[in-house]
């Protein structure tokens, strides 16, 4: 506190707690964080779980039988929407080791999208955005992140390290998507709100 005004100093890195993945972060010259547009930041929004399934395994994908499957249930992801996977991960967030669950080998165990379901989600549903609740929405033993590349070729944008996606059902919400506007950033902290 100095002249009775109380101020913090933060030194943070793009990619911390909740935040947005832009197409810069694997795509030359694709957009930052700051060129998203904003009508593809309130979107409807659609919640997938796995977690049952990575409770048991922690690399546990939502491959395409998963998604049709979903979609069979819920209805199909709505075009220009989102799709956010709750894979139960956020539970383990307090302890960072459990959260990065890396072996001795030194490779990460966390669920995540498959290229296939995704490729379907750009291609015919023309989603805005994909979210997870882990590390990153590639599965963490796969270090060629080709989830995110193909999602970012295609101009989207990514959440990961989101929370409560337990609370927000299936279908019938919109997503607030509000990350920080940092010229030529490829990733931002992001507060994330749905509303049904």
């Amino acid at each position: 506190q100095v002249d009775g005004v109380y101020a913090n100093r933060w030194e943070l890195t793009e990619h911390v707690g909740t935040h947005l993945d832009a197409p810069c972060h694997f795509i030359d010259g694709a957009r930052s964080v700051e060129d998203i547009p904003l009508e593809s930041l309130v979107v409807p929004l659609g919640v997938a779980s796995i977690a049952s399934r990575a409770a048991e395994d922690a690399d546990a994908v939502f491959g395409l039988d998963d998604l049709r499957r979903w979609e069979g249930a819920h209805g199909a992801v709505p075009r220009g929407g989102a799709l956010f996977l709750h894979t139960g991960w956020a539970s383990r967030i307090a302890e960072p080791g459990h959260f990065v669950n890396m072996d001795a080998g030194g490779v990460m165990h966390f669920p995540g999208f498959s290229t296939e379901a995704v490729a379907f989600l750009v291609e015919q549903r023309g989603v805005a955005g994909l979210g997870i609740d882990t590390l990153s929405i590639d599965p963490g033993r796969d270090l060629h992140y080709p989830v995110h590349k193909g999602l970012f070729a295609a101009g989207k944008w990514a959440l990961e390290c989101l929370a409560n996606l337990e609370a927000v059902p299936a279908q019938g919400a919109t997503v607030v998507v509000a990350p920080v506007k940092v010229r030529g950033a490829s990733g931002a902290p992001a507060r994330v709100l749905a509303f049904w």
